[in-house]
Protein backbone atom coordinates (compact mmCIF):
# COMPACT_ATOMS: atom_id res chain seq x y z
CA UNK A 1 0.00 0.00 0.00
CA UNK A 2 1.40 3.40 -0.92
CA UNK A 3 0.35 6.99 -1.62
CA UNK A 4 1.71 9.13 -4.39
CA UNK A 5 2.66 11.87 -1.89
CA UNK A 6 3.23 11.51 1.84
CA UNK A 7 3.68 15.24 2.50
CA UNK A 8 1.05 17.70 1.25
CA UNK A 9 -0.52 21.04 2.11
CA UNK A 10 -4.09 21.48 3.29
CA UNK A 11 -6.68 21.30 0.50
CA UNK A 12 -4.34 19.07 -1.49
CA UNK A 13 -4.97 15.37 -2.02
CA UNK A 14 -3.24 12.02 -2.07
CA UNK A 15 -3.83 9.00 -4.28
CA UNK A 16 -3.73 5.55 -2.71
CA UNK A 17 -2.67 2.45 -4.61
CA UNK A 18 -2.04 -1.10 -3.47
CA UNK A 19 -2.16 -4.81 -4.07
CA UNK A 20 -2.59 -8.00 -2.07
CA UNK A 21 -2.37 -11.77 -2.43
CA UNK A 22 -5.20 -14.25 -1.84
CA UNK A 23 -4.93 -17.94 -2.76
CA UNK A 24 -8.67 -18.03 -3.20
CA UNK A 25 -8.90 -16.78 -6.73
CA UNK A 26 -12.67 -16.69 -6.67
CA UNK A 27 -12.96 -14.63 -3.48
CA UNK A 28 -14.58 -11.23 -3.49
CA UNK A 29 -13.08 -8.48 -1.33
CA UNK A 30 -14.13 -5.26 0.33
CA UNK A 31 -11.57 -2.53 0.85
CA UNK A 32 -12.18 0.11 3.55
CA UNK A 33 -9.91 3.16 3.76
CA UNK A 34 -10.11 5.40 6.81
CA UNK A 35 -8.23 8.58 5.86
CA UNK A 36 -7.69 9.60 9.49
CA UNK A 37 -9.20 13.09 9.30
CA UNK A 38 -12.69 12.27 10.51
CA UNK A 39 -14.28 12.10 7.09
CA UNK A 40 -16.33 9.12 5.93
CA UNK A 41 -14.24 6.08 4.92
CA UNK A 42 -13.89 5.10 1.30
CA UNK A 43 -15.33 1.62 0.65
CA UNK A 44 -14.50 -0.29 -2.55
CA UNK A 45 -15.92 -3.69 -3.54
CA UNK A 46 -13.49 -5.79 -5.57
CA UNK A 47 -14.69 -8.49 -7.95
CA UNK A 48 -13.40 -12.08 -7.77
CA UNK A 49 -9.81 -12.35 -8.88
CA UNK A 50 -9.10 -8.59 -8.53
CA UNK A 51 -6.13 -8.12 -6.19
CA UNK A 52 -5.12 -4.54 -6.92
CA UNK A 53 -6.65 -1.11 -6.39
CA UNK A 54 -5.52 2.27 -7.61
CA UNK A 55 -6.35 5.94 -7.92
CA UNK A 56 -8.25 6.16 -4.64
CA UNK A 57 -8.10 9.92 -4.22
CA UNK A 58 -8.72 11.87 -1.02
CA UNK A 59 -8.44 15.61 -0.37
CA UNK A 60 -7.35 16.81 3.07
CA UNK A 61 -9.24 20.03 3.76
CA UNK A 62 -7.28 20.88 6.88
CA UNK A 63 -4.10 20.07 8.71
CA UNK A 64 -4.30 18.15 12.04
CA UNK A 65 -5.38 20.20 15.05
CA UNK A 66 -2.29 19.18 16.98
CA UNK A 67 0.86 20.91 15.75
CA UNK A 68 3.39 18.43 14.32
CA UNK A 69 0.99 15.50 14.17
CA UNK A 70 0.12 13.43 11.09
CA UNK A 71 -2.94 11.76 9.67
CA UNK A 72 -2.83 7.97 9.82
CA UNK A 73 -4.46 6.15 6.90
CA UNK A 74 -5.86 2.79 7.95
CA UNK A 75 -6.55 0.26 5.18
CA UNK A 76 -8.69 -2.81 5.91
CA UNK A 77 -9.25 -5.70 3.51
CA UNK A 78 -11.91 -8.35 4.09
CA UNK A 79 -12.90 -11.21 1.83
CA UNK A 80 -16.43 -12.39 1.32
CA UNK A 81 -15.93 -15.50 3.45
CA UNK A 82 -14.47 -13.74 6.50
CA UNK A 83 -15.95 -10.23 6.62
CA UNK A 84 -15.43 -9.94 10.39
CA UNK A 85 -11.71 -10.74 10.30
CA UNK A 86 -10.18 -8.17 7.95
CA UNK A 87 -6.51 -7.73 7.28
CA UNK A 88 -5.29 -4.22 7.91
CA UNK A 89 -2.28 -2.03 7.33
CA UNK A 90 -1.60 1.69 7.43
CA UNK A 91 0.65 4.61 6.68
CA UNK A 92 1.04 8.25 7.70
CA UNK A 93 0.52 11.43 5.71
CA UNK A 94 1.84 14.83 6.71
CA UNK A 95 -0.62 17.65 5.96
CA UNK A 96 0.79 21.14 6.43
CA UNK A 97 -1.08 24.36 7.11
CA UNK A 98 -0.89 27.36 4.76
CA UNK A 99 -1.05 30.81 6.32
CA UNK A 100 -3.97 32.98 5.16
CA UNK A 101 -3.30 35.85 2.76
CA UNK A 102 -5.05 39.19 2.93
CA UNK A 103 -7.37 40.04 0.08
CA UNK A 104 -8.68 43.43 1.21
CA UNK A 105 -9.08 45.77 4.18
CA UNK A 106 -11.68 48.53 4.05
CA UNK A 107 -12.26 51.38 6.47
CA UNK A 108 -15.61 53.15 6.45
CA UNK A 109 -13.83 56.47 5.90
CA UNK A 110 -10.36 57.92 5.47
CA UNK A 111 -11.14 60.49 8.16
CA UNK A 112 -13.49 60.66 11.14
CA UNK A 113 -14.18 63.13 13.92
CA UNK A 114 -12.99 62.25 17.39
CA UNK A 115 -15.81 60.54 19.26
CA UNK A 116 -17.34 59.18 16.05
CA UNK A 117 -17.57 55.54 15.01
CA UNK A 118 -15.07 54.05 12.58
CA UNK A 119 -16.09 50.79 10.88
CA UNK A 120 -13.62 48.24 9.56
CA UNK A 121 -14.21 45.32 7.18
CA UNK A 122 -11.83 42.85 5.63
CA UNK A 123 -11.39 39.56 3.79
CA UNK A 124 -8.57 37.08 3.32
CA UNK A 125 -7.86 33.88 1.43
CA UNK A 126 -7.10 30.49 2.96
CA UNK A 127 -6.80 27.28 0.93
CA UNK A 128 -7.90 25.35 4.01
CA UNK A 129 -11.72 25.64 3.81
CA UNK A 130 -12.10 23.99 7.23
CA UNK A 131 -9.73 26.35 9.04
CA UNK A 132 -10.80 28.61 11.85
CA UNK A 133 -9.21 32.02 12.26
CA UNK A 134 -8.46 34.63 14.88
CA UNK A 135 -8.41 38.26 13.79
CA UNK A 136 -6.79 40.80 16.11
CA UNK A 137 -7.26 44.52 15.42
CA UNK A 138 -4.83 46.92 17.06
CA UNK A 139 -6.44 50.32 16.58
CA UNK A 140 -3.23 52.29 17.13
CA UNK A 141 -4.61 54.63 19.79
CA UNK A 142 -3.54 52.69 22.86
CA UNK A 143 -6.95 51.13 23.40
CA UNK A 144 -7.51 47.42 24.00
CA UNK A 145 -7.24 45.45 20.73
CA UNK A 146 -10.37 43.83 19.33
CA UNK A 147 -10.23 40.05 18.84
CA UNK A 148 -12.57 38.20 16.49
CA UNK A 149 -12.93 34.41 16.53
CA UNK A 150 -14.14 33.29 13.10
CA UNK A 151 -15.74 29.90 12.60
CA UNK A 152 -14.80 27.13 10.19
CA UNK A 153 -14.48 28.50 6.68
CA UNK A 154 -15.19 32.13 7.62
CA UNK A 155 -12.75 34.34 5.76
CA UNK A 156 -14.24 37.81 6.19
CA UNK A 157 -15.56 40.26 8.76
CA UNK A 158 -17.54 43.45 8.40
CA UNK A 159 -18.41 46.67 10.21
CA UNK A 160 -16.26 46.12 13.28
CA UNK A 161 -16.90 49.29 15.26
CA UNK A 162 -14.33 51.43 17.06
CA UNK A 163 -14.57 54.93 18.50
CA UNK A 164 -11.42 57.03 18.50
CA UNK A 165 -11.89 58.99 21.70
CA UNK A 166 -9.36 61.65 20.82
CA UNK A 167 -7.23 62.92 17.97
CA UNK A 168 -3.48 62.23 18.33
CA UNK A 169 -1.87 64.51 20.91
CA UNK A 170 -0.90 67.86 19.44
CA UNK A 171 -2.30 66.96 16.02
CA UNK A 172 -5.74 68.46 15.31
CA UNK A 173 -5.86 66.35 12.14
CA UNK A 174 -3.59 63.49 13.19
CA UNK A 175 -3.37 59.98 11.77
CA UNK A 176 -3.58 56.64 13.54
CA UNK A 177 -2.11 53.47 12.02
CA UNK A 178 -4.18 50.37 12.74
CA UNK A 179 -2.84 46.86 12.22
CA UNK A 180 -4.97 43.76 11.62
CA UNK A 181 -3.47 40.29 12.09
CA UNK A 182 -5.10 37.01 11.05
CA UNK A 183 -3.89 33.64 12.28
CA UNK A 184 -4.92 29.99 12.43
CA UNK A 185 -5.31 29.02 16.12
CA UNK A 186 -4.57 25.38 15.27
CA UNK A 187 -1.17 26.20 13.77
CA UNK A 188 0.93 28.13 16.26
CA UNK A 189 4.15 27.48 14.35
CA UNK A 190 3.07 29.86 11.58
CA UNK A 191 3.16 33.59 12.24
CA UNK A 192 0.00 35.59 11.74
CA UNK A 193 -0.33 37.68 8.60
CA UNK A 194 -0.68 41.40 9.25
CA UNK A 195 -2.02 44.26 7.18
CA UNK A 196 -2.13 47.94 8.13
CA UNK A 197 -4.31 50.94 7.35
CA UNK A 198 -4.46 54.64 8.19
CA UNK A 199 -7.29 56.80 9.47
CA UNK A 200 -7.21 60.52 10.16
CA UNK A 201 -8.97 61.57 13.35
CA UNK A 202 -10.00 65.22 13.38
CA UNK A 203 -10.30 67.25 16.53
CA UNK A 204 -13.75 68.66 17.29
CA UNK A 205 -14.09 72.01 19.03
CA UNK A 206 -15.77 71.94 22.45
CA UNK A 207 -18.99 73.85 22.98
CA UNK A 208 -20.56 75.81 25.83
CA UNK A 209 -24.28 75.33 26.37
CA UNK A 210 -25.71 78.87 26.48
CA UNK A 211 -28.82 77.64 28.27
CA UNK A 212 -26.68 76.31 31.09
CA UNK A 213 -25.23 79.73 32.02
CA UNK A 214 -26.82 80.32 35.41
CA UNK A 215 -26.35 83.37 37.66
CA UNK A 216 -27.25 83.49 41.36
CA UNK A 217 -26.13 85.68 44.20
CA UNK A 218 -23.28 84.31 46.25
CA UNK A 219 -24.66 82.34 49.20
CA UNK A 220 -27.97 81.55 47.48
CA UNK A 221 -29.45 78.12 48.25
CA UNK A 222 -29.48 75.33 45.65
CA UNK A 223 -32.29 75.65 43.15
CA UNK A 224 -32.33 79.45 43.19
CA UNK A 225 -33.70 81.04 40.00
CA UNK A 226 -31.47 82.28 37.21
CA UNK A 227 -31.06 86.03 37.67
CA UNK A 228 -31.27 88.49 34.81
CA UNK A 229 -30.71 91.61 36.92
CA UNK A 230 -28.51 92.32 39.94
CA UNK A 231 -27.47 95.41 41.87
CA UNK A 232 -24.10 97.02 41.53
CA UNK A 233 -21.84 95.73 44.26
CA UNK A 234 -23.46 92.26 44.26
CA UNK A 235 -21.31 89.15 44.31
CA UNK A 236 -22.52 86.45 41.97
CA UNK A 237 -21.80 82.80 41.20
CA UNK A 238 -21.86 81.78 37.53
CA UNK A 239 -22.24 78.09 36.68
CA UNK A 240 -22.54 76.28 33.37
CA UNK A 241 -21.61 73.25 31.34
CA UNK A 242 -19.61 72.46 28.25
CA UNK A 243 -19.32 69.45 25.94
CA UNK A 244 -16.68 67.84 23.76
CA UNK A 245 -16.83 64.85 21.42
CA UNK A 246 -13.23 64.12 22.43
CA UNK A 247 -13.83 62.45 25.79
CA UNK A 248 -10.09 62.49 26.59
CA UNK A 249 -9.60 66.17 25.81
CA UNK A 250 -8.43 68.57 28.51
CA UNK A 251 -9.88 72.08 28.70
CA UNK A 252 -9.37 75.60 29.95
CA UNK A 253 -12.04 78.26 30.42
CA UNK A 254 -12.02 82.03 30.09
CA UNK A 255 -14.89 84.27 31.21
CA UNK A 256 -15.25 87.86 30.08
CA UNK A 257 -17.59 89.47 32.59
CA UNK A 258 -18.60 92.40 30.40
CA UNK A 259 -17.23 95.01 32.81
CA UNK A 260 -13.73 95.04 31.40
CA UNK A 261 -12.44 92.20 33.57
CA UNK A 262 -11.88 88.51 32.79
CA UNK A 263 -11.15 85.28 34.63
CA UNK A 264 -9.17 82.29 33.40
CA UNK A 265 -8.74 78.74 34.68
CA UNK A 266 -5.22 78.62 33.21
CA UNK A 267 -2.69 79.04 36.04
CA UNK A 268 -0.15 80.43 33.57
CA UNK A 269 -2.47 83.28 32.54
CA UNK A 270 -2.30 86.78 34.03
CA UNK A 271 -6.11 86.50 34.32
CA UNK A 272 -5.94 83.33 36.40
CA UNK A 273 -8.76 83.20 38.92
CA UNK A 274 -8.64 80.42 41.54
CA UNK A 275 -12.39 80.76 42.08
CA UNK A 276 -12.99 79.56 38.52
CA UNK A 277 -13.15 75.78 38.91
CA UNK A 278 -13.75 73.05 36.32
CA UNK A 279 -15.23 69.63 37.00
CA UNK A 280 -13.59 67.66 34.16
CA UNK A 281 -15.55 64.49 34.90
CA UNK A 282 -18.93 66.17 34.48
CA UNK A 283 -17.81 69.00 32.18
CA UNK A 284 -19.22 71.74 34.40
CA UNK A 285 -17.71 74.94 35.83
CA UNK A 286 -18.31 77.49 38.54
CA UNK A 287 -16.92 81.01 39.03
CA UNK A 288 -17.43 83.97 41.37
CA UNK A 289 -17.41 87.65 40.47
CA UNK A 290 -18.36 91.02 41.93
CA UNK A 291 -19.81 93.79 39.77
CA UNK A 292 -18.55 97.01 41.30
CA UNK A 293 -20.57 99.38 39.15
CA UNK A 294 -23.25 99.62 36.52
CA UNK A 295 -22.39 101.01 33.12
CA UNK A 296 -21.53 104.68 33.30
CA UNK A 297 -24.42 106.96 32.37
CA UNK A 298 -27.13 104.36 32.81
CA UNK A 299 -29.48 103.43 35.60
CA UNK A 300 -29.53 99.80 34.46
CA UNK A 301 -26.63 98.77 32.31
CA UNK A 302 -26.44 95.46 30.40
CA UNK A 303 -23.20 93.55 30.52
CA UNK A 304 -22.58 90.60 28.20
CA UNK A 305 -20.93 87.63 29.84
CA UNK A 306 -18.87 85.59 27.37
CA UNK A 307 -17.66 82.09 28.28
CA UNK A 308 -15.00 80.53 26.02
CA UNK A 309 -13.85 76.92 26.32
CA UNK A 310 -10.62 75.75 24.63
CA UNK A 311 -9.39 72.17 24.28
CA UNK A 312 -5.81 70.89 24.33
CA UNK A 313 -5.60 71.09 20.54
CA UNK A 314 -6.40 74.81 20.59
CA UNK A 315 -9.96 74.57 19.25
CA UNK A 316 -12.49 76.77 21.03
CA UNK A 317 -16.01 78.13 20.99
CA UNK A 318 -18.00 80.60 23.06
CA UNK A 319 -21.46 81.28 24.42
CA UNK A 320 -22.88 84.50 25.83
CA UNK A 321 -25.66 85.71 28.09
CA UNK A 322 -26.73 89.19 29.18
CA UNK A 323 -26.80 90.39 32.77
CA UNK A 324 -28.31 93.73 33.77
CA UNK A 325 -26.53 95.73 36.47
CA UNK A 326 -28.81 98.14 38.32
CA UNK A 327 -27.51 101.38 39.78
CA UNK A 328 -28.10 101.88 43.49
CA UNK A 329 -28.71 105.42 44.70
CA UNK A 330 -26.25 106.66 47.27
CA UNK A 331 -27.42 107.34 50.82
CA UNK A 332 -26.38 110.20 53.04
CA UNK A 333 -25.72 110.02 56.77
CA UNK A 334 -25.77 113.35 58.67
CA UNK A 335 -24.28 113.46 62.07
CA UNK A 336 -25.34 116.44 64.23
CA UNK A 337 -23.11 117.26 67.10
Amino acid sequence: VAVDRSDVYENQGVTLNGSFVDPGTSDTHELTVDWGDGTAPTVVSLAPGVTTFSNLFHRYLNNPNTVGSKYHINVQLADGHQPLAPTQTGLDVVVRDIAPQWERLDGSSLAVDEGSAFLLSGAFLDPGPADRHNVVINWGDGSTPTTLSLGFGEVSFSDVRHVYKNNPNGQPHGTYRYVVTVSDPAETSLPGRAIAGLVTVDNVAPTVDPNSLWVVLKGSPAGSPNLSTIDEGDRIVLTGSYADAGVLDRHRLRIEWGDGTASSSDPSSSEYDPTLSLDAAHRTFSARHRYLNNAVGTLVGVDIIRVTVTDDSGASSSATRPLSIRNIAPTAHIDVT
